[in-house]
Protein backbone atom coordinates (compact mmCIF):
# COMPACT_ATOMS: atom_id res chain seq x y z
CA UNK A 1 0.00 0.00 0.00
CA UNK A 2 1.53 3.43 -1.19
CA UNK A 3 0.87 6.25 1.72
CA UNK A 4 0.05 9.56 0.15
CA UNK A 5 1.58 11.90 2.92
CA UNK A 6 3.33 9.58 4.72
CA UNK A 7 5.46 12.21 6.52
CA UNK A 8 2.56 14.48 7.55
CA UNK A 9 0.63 11.20 8.71
CA UNK A 10 3.59 10.66 11.09
CA UNK A 11 3.59 13.48 12.50
CA UNK A 12 0.29 13.94 12.81
CA UNK A 13 -0.01 10.37 14.84
CA UNK A 14 3.12 12.02 16.93
CA UNK A 15 0.94 14.58 18.16
CA UNK A 16 -2.28 12.15 19.06
CA UNK A 17 0.09 9.73 20.68
CA UNK A 18 1.85 12.61 22.69
CA UNK A 19 -1.65 14.47 23.38
CA UNK A 20 -3.07 10.99 24.88
CA UNK A 21 0.61 10.63 26.92
CA UNK A 22 -0.31 13.85 28.87
CA UNK A 23 -4.17 13.82 28.82
CA UNK A 24 -3.71 10.86 31.21
CA UNK A 25 -1.25 12.33 33.00
CA UNK A 26 -3.72 15.55 34.18
CA UNK A 27 -6.34 15.29 36.78
CA UNK A 28 -9.29 17.62 35.99
CA UNK A 29 -12.03 16.38 33.33
CA UNK A 30 -11.97 19.41 31.39
CA UNK A 31 -7.88 19.07 31.02
CA UNK A 32 -8.85 15.53 29.34
CA UNK A 33 -11.23 16.47 27.62
CA UNK A 34 -8.72 19.22 25.85
CA UNK A 35 -5.78 16.50 25.55
CA UNK A 36 -7.91 13.62 24.08
CA UNK A 37 -10.15 15.60 21.59
CA UNK A 38 -7.15 17.05 20.24
CA UNK A 39 -5.36 13.67 19.92
CA UNK A 40 -8.42 12.57 17.92
CA UNK A 41 -8.37 14.90 15.69
CA UNK A 42 -4.77 14.23 15.28
CA UNK A 43 -5.24 10.85 14.97
CA UNK A 44 -8.40 11.53 12.11
CA UNK A 45 -5.90 14.20 10.39
CA UNK A 46 -3.32 11.72 10.03
CA UNK A 47 -5.16 9.30 8.57
CA UNK A 48 -6.57 11.34 6.10
CA UNK A 49 -2.82 12.60 5.00
CA UNK A 50 -1.46 8.96 4.48
CA UNK A 51 -5.01 7.52 3.49
CA UNK A 52 -7.32 10.21 1.34
CA UNK A 53 -6.34 8.11 -2.01
CA UNK A 54 -7.12 4.51 -0.31
CA UNK A 55 -10.73 5.67 1.56
CA UNK A 56 -14.00 5.51 0.13
CA UNK A 57 -15.04 9.42 -0.09
CA UNK A 58 -18.08 9.64 2.09
CA UNK A 59 -16.09 7.87 5.33
CA UNK A 60 -13.44 9.83 4.27
CA UNK A 61 -15.81 13.27 4.66
CA UNK A 62 -17.63 12.16 7.47
CA UNK A 63 -14.61 11.09 9.48
CA UNK A 64 -12.95 14.26 8.89
CA UNK A 65 -16.23 16.42 10.17
CA UNK A 66 -15.66 14.42 12.75
CA UNK A 67 -12.00 15.40 13.38
CA UNK A 68 -12.87 19.15 12.93
CA UNK A 69 -15.69 18.70 15.60
CA UNK A 70 -13.61 17.15 17.94
CA UNK A 71 -11.09 19.94 17.36
CA UNK A 72 -13.75 22.41 18.12
CA UNK A 73 -14.47 20.53 21.62
CA UNK A 74 -10.87 20.65 22.04
CA UNK A 75 -10.63 24.43 22.16
CA UNK A 76 -13.98 24.65 24.09
CA UNK A 77 -12.37 22.69 26.74
CA UNK A 78 -9.63 25.22 26.57
CA UNK A 79 -11.41 28.21 26.91
CA UNK A 80 -14.04 27.16 29.87
CA UNK A 81 -11.31 25.66 31.45
CA UNK A 82 -9.78 29.41 32.37
CA UNK A 83 -12.77 31.69 32.48
CA UNK A 84 -14.95 31.81 34.87
CA UNK A 85 -18.08 29.99 35.22
CA UNK A 86 -20.61 32.73 34.32
CA UNK A 87 -19.16 33.13 30.59
CA UNK A 88 -19.60 29.21 29.53
CA UNK A 89 -22.73 29.19 28.42
CA UNK A 90 -22.08 31.49 25.62
CA UNK A 91 -18.71 29.21 24.94
CA UNK A 92 -21.13 26.45 24.81
CA UNK A 93 -23.47 28.30 22.84
CA UNK A 94 -20.77 28.68 20.15
CA UNK A 95 -19.43 25.38 20.28
CA UNK A 96 -23.16 24.33 19.43
CA UNK A 97 -23.08 26.44 16.72
CA UNK A 98 -20.01 25.54 15.56
CA UNK A 99 -21.03 21.74 15.23
CA UNK A 100 -24.27 22.58 13.30
CA UNK A 101 -21.95 24.77 10.82
CA UNK A 102 -19.71 21.37 9.95
CA UNK A 103 -22.77 19.90 8.77
CA UNK A 104 -22.49 22.76 5.67
CA UNK A 105 -18.62 23.81 5.75
CA UNK A 106 -16.12 21.26 6.07
CA UNK A 107 -12.96 23.43 5.40
CA UNK A 108 -10.20 23.43 7.92
CA UNK A 109 -10.13 27.34 7.66
CA UNK A 110 -13.52 27.22 9.61
CA UNK A 111 -12.11 25.10 11.78
CA UNK A 112 -9.17 27.37 12.51
CA UNK A 113 -11.03 30.44 12.96
CA UNK A 114 -13.03 28.76 15.80
CA UNK A 115 -10.11 27.68 17.48
CA UNK A 116 -7.79 30.77 16.97
CA UNK A 117 -11.21 32.53 19.00
CA UNK A 118 -11.01 30.07 21.68
CA UNK A 119 -7.28 30.25 22.30
CA UNK A 120 -7.30 34.06 21.59
CA UNK A 121 -9.41 34.21 24.59
CA UNK A 122 -7.82 31.48 27.09
CA UNK A 123 -4.61 33.71 26.50
CA UNK A 124 -6.12 36.76 27.16
CA UNK A 125 -7.72 35.86 30.48
CA UNK A 126 -4.48 34.19 31.51
CA UNK A 127 -2.15 37.18 30.08
CA UNK A 128 -4.39 39.75 32.41
CA UNK A 129 -4.36 37.40 35.51
CA UNK A 130 -2.02 37.88 37.99
CA UNK A 131 0.37 36.09 38.72
CA UNK A 132 0.59 35.63 34.56
CA UNK A 133 1.35 32.20 33.92
CA UNK A 134 4.48 32.81 31.47
CA UNK A 135 4.14 29.13 30.26
CA UNK A 136 0.96 28.86 28.95
CA UNK A 137 2.03 31.94 27.25
CA UNK A 138 4.85 30.61 25.75
CA UNK A 139 2.66 27.66 24.50
CA UNK A 140 -0.01 30.18 22.56
CA UNK A 141 3.33 31.75 20.88
CA UNK A 142 4.66 28.68 19.28
CA UNK A 143 0.76 27.24 18.24
CA UNK A 144 0.45 31.13 16.83
CA UNK A 145 3.27 30.30 14.94
CA UNK A 146 2.09 26.85 14.17
CA UNK A 147 -0.38 28.57 11.82
CA UNK A 148 2.29 30.61 10.37
CA UNK A 149 3.88 27.47 9.44
CA UNK A 150 0.80 26.23 8.05
CA UNK A 151 -0.16 28.36 5.62
CA UNK A 152 3.79 28.95 4.32
CA UNK A 153 5.49 27.43 1.45
CA UNK A 154 8.51 26.84 3.86
CA UNK A 155 9.87 23.48 4.44
CA UNK A 156 12.65 22.12 7.05
CA UNK A 157 14.16 19.48 5.03
CA UNK A 158 11.62 16.65 4.11
CA UNK A 159 9.25 18.33 6.31
CA UNK A 160 6.90 19.79 4.74
CA UNK A 161 4.68 22.81 6.03
CA UNK A 162 1.66 20.69 7.55
CA UNK A 163 4.91 18.52 9.80
CA UNK A 164 5.99 21.74 11.05
CA UNK A 165 2.85 23.04 12.21
CA UNK A 166 2.00 19.53 14.09
CA UNK A 167 5.47 19.77 15.64
CA UNK A 168 5.09 23.45 16.42
CA UNK A 169 1.39 22.57 17.87
CA UNK A 170 2.95 19.80 19.98
CA UNK A 171 5.76 22.17 21.71
CA UNK A 172 2.41 24.72 22.64
CA UNK A 173 0.55 22.05 23.94
CA UNK A 174 3.50 20.82 25.82
CA UNK A 175 3.83 24.30 27.18
CA UNK A 176 -0.01 24.15 28.40
CA UNK A 177 0.17 21.01 29.69
CA UNK A 178 2.98 22.43 31.94
CA UNK A 179 1.34 25.23 32.85
CA UNK A 180 -1.92 22.91 33.87
CA UNK A 181 0.32 21.27 35.75
CA UNK A 182 0.93 23.63 38.14
CA UNK A 183 -2.52 23.94 39.04
CA UNK A 184 -2.50 27.76 39.16
CA UNK A 185 -4.37 27.78 35.75
CA UNK A 186 -8.06 26.77 36.33
CA UNK A 187 -11.39 29.13 36.35
CA UNK A 188 -10.56 32.03 37.84
CA UNK A 189 -11.47 32.59 41.52
CA UNK A 190 -13.00 36.32 43.09
CA UNK A 191 -9.48 37.27 44.13
CA UNK A 192 -8.01 36.46 40.36
CA UNK A 193 -10.93 38.82 38.94
CA UNK A 194 -10.75 41.45 40.69
CA UNK A 195 -6.81 41.43 39.69
CA UNK A 196 -8.29 41.51 36.05
CA UNK A 197 -10.55 44.54 36.97
CA UNK A 198 -8.02 46.70 38.71
CA UNK A 199 -5.23 45.71 36.02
Amino acid sequence: MILDEPIVMATDYLLAAAMVVMGTRLESKKERILFFAAALTALIGGTRHGFSSTIPPLPLEVGWRIGLASFGISSWALATYVMPIRFHIFFSIKLGLYLIGLCFIGIFEYAIGNYAFDVTVATLVVLFRKPRNWVFLVGTAFTALGAVFLRSPWKLGPLPPASLFHLTELAGCYCWYRAMKTGDLGPLTSSTEEGISQA
